[in-house]
């Protein structure tokens, strides 16, 4: 299976801190733990990671439980939006002209995760924990490929994987 991570953001000038080296190892890693994956051989995982702001969406890390699926091209599309702070919610946030006004999200398409901002000293740190917990939590409920539940295996290296 290819793994692709896909950026967009709802955001003005959306600062790119992501570190793709950190998160490709840790998904590449990840994803080997997974019950079903040896069936998807030739299949892409997309992982789609949206920007948007803790003032409109709150502290809450978004999963949205419907899945894009793209037959001909064997690709898989997952979504996780990711609110970002404002400079007035932490002093590494982002500047607070670079908000948008956004439509609210409805609840019942998305599995929600708290966010406790004061866990995290800057925004690299933030964004890139953030989208490795939104990567374990899609795999720890499961998703299915083409029939195929993949979910994350219950034995003690998964427990050692996810400290």
């Amino acid at each position: 299976m290819n793994i692709r991570i896909r950026f967009s953001s709802m955001l003005i000038n959306t600062p790119l801190v992501q570190d793709m080296p950190l998160l490709l190892s840790f998904i590449s890693k990840y994803i080997q733990h997974l019950e079903g994956i040896e069936t998807l051989d030739g299949w892409t995982m997309v992982i789609c990671i949206n920007y948007t702001s803790i003032k409109n969406h709150g502290s809450f890390l978004w999963i949205f439980k419907r899945s894009k699926t793209y037959k001909n091209d064997k690709e898989k599309e997952f979504t996780i939006h990711l609110p970002l702070p404002s400079s007035r919610d932490k002093d590494w946030g982002i500047g607070w002209k670079q908000i948008t006004p956004q439509l609210p999200f409805n609840d019942e398409r998305f599995h929600k995760i708290d966010i406790d901002l004061d866990a995290y000293n800057s925004l690299y740190d933030y964004v890139n924990d953030l989208i490795i917990k939104g990567v374990r939590e899609l795999f720890a409920r499961g998703v299915t490929f083409e029939g195929v539940k993949i979910k994350m295996k219950k034995d003690e290296t998964i427990h050692r994987l996810n400290r």
